[in-house]
């Protein structure tokens, strides 16, 4: 935890919903999830009640630098209101569920084991088409036993980010070394466009 962000880092278990309860009684200065080496989920049906929690909370979803999401963990990074992606490399894996006999793919379209994850992204706001066409493109994109990375485009065309880094900030930046420095006295707005949002992310210098 540091002020209104706390870090989600590792496996996504039967316990992250519990996890996740706490961090709402105990800690409701926190506005932001920043999720760091999140390389999926061991359980499902923890992830999707874990991330809808999230999601009726109202959370920020943030992708640093040098972090990624994978598979289960980039369905909860889905439960962002606002969901920002750094720039990094591969920062975003998908890739076909496994029952540990069949995986999704040997089910076919509209089957109903495939219902739970669509209903999923439509409560966190994809419109019926884009939760199936997501859906569908993540079990195609690898098996289960591999992982895709996704390209700018795909991240863009899924939807995943709601916000990238704007080509010119509106405040003075300098790099020192492996340090960028922020000079934000007086600024107005931070070096986010949510271009899908049509707004700009305020960020009020203290």
């Amino acid at each position: 935890m540091h002020n209104t962000f706390a870090v989600a880092y590792g496996v996504i278990g039967s316990t992250t919903p519990t996890v996740v309860q706490n961090l709402i009684n105990d800690h409701p200065e926190v506005t932001t999830i920043v999720m760091h080496s999140c390389p999926g989920s061991e359980n499902d049906d923890a992830n999707l009640q874990a991330s809808l929690m999230l999601y009726n909370q109202g959370y920020k979803m943030y992708l640093p630098y040098g972090g990624f999401i994978a598979s289960g963990a980039t369905d909860m990074f889905l439960a962002g209101s606002i969901r920002v992606v750094d720039v990094t490399f591969d920062p975003i894996g998908v890739h076909s569920w496994s029952d540990g006999v069949n995986e999704a793919t040997d089910y076919p379209v509209g089957h109903a084991f495939h219902q739970p994850y669509i209903d999923y992204y439509m409560a966190v706001g994809f419109t019926q088409q884009e939760a199936e066409d997501f859906y569908y493109y993540t079990i195609y994109a690898a098996p289960a036993n591999g992982i895709h990375w996704m390209t700018e485009a795909e991240i863009d065309q899924y939807k995943i980010r709601t916000c990238r880094y704007a080509e010119n900030p509106t405040y003075d930046i300098s790099q020192i070394g492996n340090t960028l420095i922020a000079n934000i006295e007086g600024a107005t707005y931070q070096w986010i466009n949510c271009l899908l949002l049509k707004v700009w992310v305020v960020m009020l210098p203290k």
